[in-house]
């Protein structure tokens, strides 16, 4: 399966063309992580969004105790970071399960769609 066609059937982005898809993914740069290395961490500045390529992505936080809160697991096709395009600090961490493959795509290029 096409990566637009596990975004189409992943996200709330249902509704958007292909072709638009396409265009978001190539003004994106693809990076590889090894397992455990961290995507972004909370409190850090919010620059991208990401899309999963490839690989398994843990979202979690730190509580005040020192305990983590996982809150989710992400795949290929799924978005990380959309809804802190829209304050200045990430409120999560994201950390590669697996070896990952991730696009990142420029926050301004995002709020431009």
């Amino acid at each position: 399966m096409e990566l637009v066609d596990k975004i189409i059937m992943k996200n709330t982005l249902s509704a958007t063309n292909p072709e638009l898809l396409n265009n978001i993914i190539k003004k994106g740069i693809t990076k590889t992580y090894q397992k455990n290395n961290f995507i972004y961490s909370e409190d850090e500045r919010v620059d991208f969004f990401y899309i999963i390529a490839n690989g398994k992505v843990e979202i979690s936080k730190y509580t005040d105790k020192e305990f983590k809160k996982i809150f989710s697991f992400l795949t290929s096709g799924n978005f990380l970071g959309i809804p802190e395009l829209f304050g200045e600090f990430h409120t999560v961490n994201a950390v590669c399960v697996t070896s990952c493959e991730i696009i990142s795509i420029a926050k301004e290029y995002f709020l431009l769609i």
